[in-house]
């Protein structure tokens, strides 16, 4: 049985499209990341347009919780699980809280 070499790879896709809030989003994360390495946030100009725009086409999605195999743990603990997950990457800050980065 081949295994998948690639599977690594899913969670970050780029996009097809972004629209013009999303970008504005995404340069302001952009920002504050190069805030967090003590770097000059005025970098991010240094870009083309066309490299911002790859850039901001990367995204990650949230971790997906599931049990190992099904119908071993009840679906309710499963979805509390995966909820106090999202809520606390919502809520704590990575780094500097200054940068509020969650």
């Amino acid at each position: 049985m081949a295994k998948n070499i690639h599977a690594y790879a899913k969670s970050v896709l780029p996009r097809k499209k972004i629209s013009r809030t999303e970008q504005e989003h995404f340069y302001i994360t952009a920002k504050k990341i190069l805030r967090q390495f003590e770097l000059e946030p005025k970098l991010i100009d240094v870009f083309t347009k066309k490299q911002k725009e790859y850039l901001f086409k990367m995204f990650c999605d949230p971790p997906l919780i599931k049990a190992k195999e099904e119908k071993t743990v009840p679906r309710q603990y499963v979805r509390n699980i995966s909820a106090d997950t999202h809520e606390y990457m919502r809520t704590n800050y990575w780094g500097n809280p200054d940068n509020k980065i969650t």
